[in-house]
């Protein structure tokens, strides 16, 4: 497995297997549990030729309380969800150009049958859904997600070598998920659902999602990690009495910016006349005509 940069589908650089025969596996693998029950994704995939043996080879497997796979056989698609339910689908494997393997799993909800959609090049494939249980009446689960593999895995005796490139691995530009933007937000909002804001930061930050909370004016007025750094701070009106306000977003080791509250109407304006060179008759004067 290496990094190509000849034949990327977009973008400059592209994944590279090459597996020897008998078959092999090689695949990427994303070990960390997925925090959704609905899970979509997507990738790129050229291949230059597939076995013609009647053995069955994945090209994405993954694990959540079931596991399932999309794959070939016989030059077919295959698509298998565990305990035992597959197809042998009358959709032939495409080779020697790009085509796009995309999966849906969406969760139900209480009393309704969840769902696993395969699609190539956005149209479903045959005998691609799955949903509710397997055909001994086993009702079948969906997430958290556990493991994906995305790659190639043989499950027998293969009779050529495979090469194979993938790209755009679920939605990785955003030029591939502009889009899906509506069916992405959908996802993200039903997990929220149930979540506060910081249960959800919490979470996102065990698989090193940039993130942060949207606080509220009262939760930024009680933060004392803003009152510490001088980012939210209290001043003395005159009038008003104490109220907070936005402090220096400038700040220097040797220049700490004092925060003082706004003067009063007029306060001031003796002052600056009198460093204009007005003296304190022509000051009253302007008074008196209410000039100032």
């Amino acid at each position: 497995m290496i990094v190509d940069e000849t034949k990327a589908y977009s973008g400059t650089k592209v994944l590279h297997i090459t597996t020897a025969k008998p078959g092999s596996t090689s695949f990427l693998n994303f070990t960390k549990q997925f925090p959704l029950t609905d899970f979509h994704g997507r990738a790129m995939f050229f291949l230059t030729r597939i076995p013609a043996a009647g053995i069955h080879w994945d090209l994405i497997d993954a694990l959540s309380t079931n596991h399932w796979e999309i794959g070939g056989m016989y030059g077919k698609f295959i698509l298998v969800v565990d305990p035992p339910d597959h197809g042998l689908t009358s959709n032939t494997f495409p080779t020697g150009k790009w085509f796009c393997l995309q999966w849906e799993f969406k969760y139900g909800g209480p009393g309704v049958d969840n769902s696993f959609l395969a699609k190539m090049d956005g149209t479903a494939l045959d005998k691609g859904m799955f949903t509710g249980a397997d055909s001994d009446g086993k009702k079948w689960d969906a997430g958290p997600w556990k493991n994906l593999n995305i790659g190639w895995t043989g499950y027998g005796s293969s009779d050529v070598d495979i090469e194979e490139w993938i790209d755009d691995l679920a939605y990785n530009t955003a030029q591939a998920r502009q889009p899906h933007i509506n069916e992405i937000f959908a996802t993200i909002e039903q997990w929220l659902a149930d979540k506060t804001k910081f249960e959800a930061v919490d979470i996102l930050r065990e698989f090193d999602i940039p993130c942060a909370p949207v606080l509220t004016m009262k939760e930024l007025a009680n933060d004392p990690s803003l009152r510490a750094s001088g980012t939210i701070v209290e001043v003395d009106h005159k009038q008003r009495g104490k109220y907070l306000t936005v402090g220096s977003p400038i700040k220097f080791s040797d220049l700490k910016p004092q925060i003082t509250a706004s003067p009063l109407l007029g306060e001031h304006t003796e002052e600056v006349l009198a460093a204009l060179g007005y003296d304190k008759a022509e000051i009253a004067s302007l008074r008196s005509a209410q000039a100032v």
